[in-house]
């Protein structure tokens, strides 16, 4: 998605004005018409929707007209995930963090490269909080429990059989 640029902005290689890739998938930045140089961060766009595509099952901007969708994209507005499914389908809001911070509409505000987006999903498959979910102490204490949560029953069984132990011993 990301186009080279001479030291001028200058496109290389481009196919005039035309404006290509799947709306919802396409960074806001490439219908803009103001010059900008589109950068890599427009590929962490496109990686964010297929996230957000891979938790909906749908493209971000499913179920909007055409003149809708090219609005939106030119815009950066698009639904969160959590918003585009049933009721009964439960999105996780780390990966929704994720997923929308990829997608910010100025490229500032996106992920510097796709090793930080990675680095973050792997984080989630890891049982950490993302960057992005900005979570707060108690989340954090509940991923390290859910990470560690074999060997605190086993800590716990432990203090309970030393502590009955210890309680038998001073009967006899």
């Amino acid at each position: 998605l990301a186009r080279q640029t001479d030291a001028c902005g200058k496109v290389l290689g481009g196919v005039g004005d035309a404006k290509r890739g799947t709306p919802g998938f396409v960074a806001p930045e490439l219908y803009d018409n103001s010059g900008h140089p589109v950068t890599t961060s427009a590929d962490i766009y496109a990686l964010g929707a297929l996230l957000y595509s891979l938790l909906t099952l749908s493209s971000p901007l499913a179920g909007y007209e055409l003149n809708d969708i090219l609005a939106k994209c030119a815009e950066g507005k698009v639904p969160p995930p959590s918003a585009a499914v049933p009721e009964y389908w439960s999105v996780p809001s780390a990966l929704e963090a994720v997923a929308m911070k990829a997608m910010a509409p100025d490229p500032k505000d996106r992920y510097a490269s796709v090793n930080e987006l990675k680095n973050e999903i792997v984080a989630f498959m890891n049982g950490y909080a993302p960057m992005a979910e900005q979570a707060n102490s108690l989340k954090k204490f509940e991923l390290f429990i859910l990470r560690h949560y074999a060997k605190i029953i086993i800590a716990m069984l432990t203090l309970m059989v030393i502590s009955l132990l210890v309680i038998l011993r001073q009967l006899v």
